[in-house]
């Protein structure tokens, strides 16, 4: 069963993240979802959302915006929380940022790690001494799967090394970020056909900084599908 806690409005109430984390703002009247980076906040007062480059492209609408609800969601240490907040302004220099009412509420939903969620994620591996073109196509916070279209291709020798319990490095582009990230894993079973490998991965020790950006990026995974 999925835990779900409640955060109430509390003068202690500390939010439960750190600078640099990722978050999914929300804007209801403007029907917009906008990836940002949290760089700041004053307890009980307000945080800061840095809006990456590739978000808002165009006329900032700071009236529409400052004037929608807005709902802010993210992933830290295994949970998703999500509150609900105001823009109390927004600048545009040096750098286009929010700033947020710190909530009064957060909501927190602790996802079981064994949930995998569907995506399509381009991505390549080493076998052999060829680079290999993959998919992953379902992913969660401890593996993926991934699959190698071998229609057409008459070389058999990539059935031959492919095996389980053996390492493989992958590397991938994030949907969150949009950059792309070297992901180590052993190979936990292998199932081929005519058209197809299809590897299931189990994830090795990351660094802290490639594990935040994999946490974060199955938090928009996982709420684009809600969407869906």
């Amino acid at each position: 069963m999925e835990d779900k806690s409640i955060y109430h409005d509390d003068p202690l109430l500390r939010l439960p993240i750190t600078l640099d984390y990722e978050l999914l703002i929300e804007i209801a009247d403007l029907k917009s979802r906008i990836k940002s980076l949290l760089v700041g906040m004053e307890h009980n007062h307000y945080i800061i959302a840095k809006i990456f480059p590739n978000d808002l492209v165009g006329v900032f609408n700071s009236d529409g915006i400052i004037k929608s609800p807005i709902a802010v969601m993210y992933r830290y240490k295994g949970a998703v929380y999500r509150f609900d907040t105001t823009v109390q302004n927004v600048i545009n220099y040096p750098a286009r940022a929010f700033f947020l009412k710190y909530p009064e509420v957060v909501n927190k939903h602790c996802v079981p790690e064994k949930i995998r969620y569907k995506c399509n994620l381009p991505s390549q591996t080493m076998i052999g001494n060829d680079i290999v073109e993959m998919v992953i196509i379902d992913i969660s916070h401890n593996g993926c799967l991934c699959t190698i279209n071998t229609a057409g291709k008459e070389d058999k020798g990539l059935y031959e090394m492919i095996h389980v319990d053996k390492r493989i490095d992958i590397m991938v582009q994030l949907q969150g970020s949009g950059e792309r990230y070297d992901l180590v894993g052993i190979i936990r079973n292998v199932r081929k056909d005519i058209s197809q490998i299809q590897l299931g991965v189990m994830f090795g020790e990351m660094s802290p900084i490639v594990k935040k950006k994999v946490d974060n990026d199955i938090t928009f995974i996982s709420n684009a599908g809600k969407k869906g």
